[in-house]
């Protein structure tokens, strides 16, 4: 199906990772999604826009709130591996409709940087 993808999987500058991914680059926390979860939240809520949505999964601590009910999952037993337990510095979510970018700043005085990546 990809004929070529072994050869890039043997570039050591691409790294296959999990959806979501969690990762860190210079003490800088990342936590990124393929978009399913922004999507889905948007299709049964009344939410505006990708950021916004993004703003609610850092408020209810969870990356996915709609999942397993109307967002495919893998069952877990033990716990759930979408809860967020600390808030990274950067959360970034991919397939959005356009390029867009805020800060938003917790109870905490955390700031996170969001940002939506087109598709």
């Amino acid at each position: 199906m990809f004929p070529t993808l072994k050869e890039h999987i043997d570039n050591k500058n691409i790294v296959l990772t999990s959806n979501p991914t969690w990762f860190k680059i210079d003490d800088v926390d990342f936590i990124g999604t393929g978009g399913e979860n922004i999507k889905d939240m948007m299709t049964y809520a009344s939410i505006e826009t990708e950021l916004d949505a993004m703003d609610l999964n850092l408020k209810l601590n969870h990356l996915a709130p709609t999942c397993p009910d109307t967002l495919r999952c893998v069952p877990f037993k033990e716990e759930d591996p979408l809860i967020l337990s600390t808030s990274p510095n950067v959360y970034f979510t991919c397939n959005a409709s356009d390029y867009n970018t805020k800060f938003i700043e917790e109870v905490e005085g955390n700031r996170i940087k969001l940002i939506t990546v087109p598709k």
